[in-house]
Protein backbone atom coordinates (compact mmCIF):
# COMPACT_ATOMS: atom_id res chain seq x y z
CA UNK A 1 0.00 0.00 0.00
CA UNK A 2 1.25 3.63 -0.92
CA UNK A 3 1.64 6.23 1.69
CA UNK A 4 -0.71 8.44 0.04
CA UNK A 5 -3.26 5.77 0.58
CA UNK A 6 -2.13 5.42 4.17
CA UNK A 7 -3.21 8.65 5.42
CA UNK A 8 -6.58 8.47 4.30
CA UNK A 9 -6.39 5.75 7.02
CA UNK A 10 -4.33 6.77 9.20
CA UNK A 11 -3.75 9.80 11.34
CA UNK A 12 -2.23 13.06 10.78
CA UNK A 13 1.22 11.45 13.02
CA UNK A 14 1.60 8.63 11.28
CA UNK A 15 1.54 10.24 7.90
CA UNK A 16 4.10 12.66 8.83
CA UNK A 17 5.99 9.59 10.58
CA UNK A 18 6.02 7.51 7.36
CA UNK A 19 7.25 10.53 5.65
CA UNK A 20 4.28 11.26 3.12
CA UNK A 21 4.78 14.53 0.55
CA UNK A 22 0.56 15.45 1.43
CA UNK A 23 -0.33 15.07 4.72
CA UNK A 24 -3.17 16.70 4.78
CA UNK A 25 -6.23 14.77 3.37
CA UNK A 26 -8.21 17.39 0.99
CA UNK A 27 -11.36 16.72 3.59
CA UNK A 28 -9.60 18.68 5.83
CA UNK A 29 -10.59 22.54 6.26
CA UNK A 30 -8.63 23.25 9.64
CA UNK A 31 -6.40 21.94 12.01
CA UNK A 32 -5.76 23.80 15.60
CA UNK A 33 -3.95 22.46 18.84
CA UNK A 34 -4.44 23.91 22.05
CA UNK A 35 -2.93 22.86 25.11
CA UNK A 36 -4.90 21.43 28.33
CA UNK A 37 -2.98 20.80 31.43
CA UNK A 38 -0.29 17.80 30.14
CA UNK A 39 -1.52 16.99 26.94
CA UNK A 40 -1.92 18.81 23.51
CA UNK A 41 -5.78 18.81 22.22
CA UNK A 42 -5.97 18.84 18.40
CA UNK A 43 -9.17 19.88 16.15
CA UNK A 44 -9.56 18.67 13.15
CA UNK A 45 -13.03 20.54 11.32
CA UNK A 46 -13.49 18.86 7.64
CA UNK A 47 -15.33 20.10 4.84
CA UNK A 48 -18.73 20.37 4.64
CA UNK A 49 -18.66 17.40 2.04
CA UNK A 50 -17.45 15.26 5.36
CA UNK A 51 -20.03 16.13 8.25
CA UNK A 52 -17.72 15.02 10.82
CA UNK A 53 -15.42 16.88 13.89
CA UNK A 54 -12.46 15.37 14.98
CA UNK A 55 -10.98 15.56 18.54
CA UNK A 56 -8.13 13.97 19.74
CA UNK A 57 -5.36 14.27 22.77
CA UNK A 58 -2.21 13.69 21.95
CA UNK A 59 1.25 13.36 24.39
CA UNK A 60 3.57 16.27 23.72
CA UNK A 61 6.96 15.63 22.67
CA UNK A 62 6.49 12.91 21.77
CA UNK A 63 3.78 13.36 19.80
CA UNK A 64 1.64 10.14 20.48
CA UNK A 65 -2.11 9.53 19.84
CA UNK A 66 -3.84 9.17 23.06
CA UNK A 67 -7.38 9.22 22.46
CA UNK A 68 -10.08 10.16 19.95
CA UNK A 69 -13.13 11.02 19.17
CA UNK A 70 -15.57 11.37 15.91
CA UNK A 71 -18.06 13.71 16.36
CA UNK A 72 -20.77 12.46 13.39
CA UNK A 73 -23.95 13.21 15.81
CA UNK A 74 -25.18 15.02 18.91
CA UNK A 75 -28.44 14.31 20.84
CA UNK A 76 -30.84 17.13 22.45
CA UNK A 77 -33.40 16.28 24.69
CA UNK A 78 -33.20 12.20 23.48
CA UNK A 79 -33.35 13.02 19.98
CA UNK A 80 -30.14 12.52 17.59
CA UNK A 81 -29.16 14.59 15.10
CA UNK A 82 -26.56 12.86 12.78
CA UNK A 83 -24.72 15.20 10.67
CA UNK A 84 -25.15 13.32 7.57
CA UNK A 85 -29.01 13.28 7.60
CA UNK A 86 -29.20 17.64 8.07
CA UNK A 87 -29.85 19.37 4.74
CA UNK A 88 -26.92 21.66 6.14
CA UNK A 89 -24.39 21.39 9.04
CA UNK A 90 -22.78 24.35 10.97
CA UNK A 91 -19.73 24.14 13.57
CA UNK A 92 -20.13 27.45 14.55
CA UNK A 93 -17.33 27.68 17.62
CA UNK A 94 -15.09 25.66 18.95
CA UNK A 95 -13.68 27.04 22.26
CA UNK A 96 -11.11 24.86 24.06
CA UNK A 97 -10.76 25.50 27.82
CA UNK A 98 -8.60 24.19 30.44
CA UNK A 99 -11.39 21.41 31.40
CA UNK A 100 -12.79 21.06 28.49
CA UNK A 101 -13.94 21.55 24.92
CA UNK A 102 -17.48 23.38 24.04
CA UNK A 103 -18.87 23.60 20.50
CA UNK A 104 -21.62 25.40 19.25
CA UNK A 105 -23.73 22.99 16.56
CA UNK A 106 -26.57 23.45 14.13
CA UNK A 107 -28.07 21.50 12.11
CA UNK A 108 -30.66 22.47 9.83
CA UNK A 109 -33.10 19.28 9.24
CA UNK A 110 -35.54 19.01 6.10
CA UNK A 111 -39.31 20.59 7.04
CA UNK A 112 -38.82 21.45 10.02
CA UNK A 113 -36.94 24.57 12.37
CA UNK A 114 -33.64 24.80 12.70
CA UNK A 115 -31.93 22.58 15.83
CA UNK A 116 -28.73 24.45 17.23
CA UNK A 117 -27.10 22.72 20.59
CA UNK A 118 -23.93 24.17 22.99
CA UNK A 119 -21.79 20.93 23.58
CA UNK A 120 -19.51 19.71 25.91
CA UNK A 121 -16.68 17.45 25.87
CA UNK A 122 -15.20 17.21 29.53
CA UNK A 123 -10.75 16.62 29.42
CA UNK A 124 -10.12 13.71 31.89
CA UNK A 125 -6.20 13.26 31.87
CA UNK A 126 -5.96 12.27 28.57
CA UNK A 127 -9.37 11.21 27.47
CA UNK A 128 -12.47 13.00 26.43
CA UNK A 129 -15.38 12.33 28.60
CA UNK A 130 -18.75 11.79 26.56
CA UNK A 131 -20.43 14.55 24.69
CA UNK A 132 -22.89 16.33 26.38
CA UNK A 133 -25.24 18.60 24.30
CA UNK A 134 -28.14 21.14 25.60
CA UNK A 135 -30.72 23.11 23.16
CA UNK A 136 -29.12 26.76 22.07
CA UNK A 137 -32.00 28.73 21.98
CA UNK A 138 -31.58 31.09 18.97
Amino acid sequence: MKIAALCGILNLFACLQAGAAAVVPLAVDSVRTHRVKDVLVRVIQYNSDKAELRLETIQPIHHKLLDAVDIKSFTVNGRTYPFATCDEFAVNAVAVEPEAVHIELACFVPKAPAVAADCTLAVRGTKFDKMACTRRER
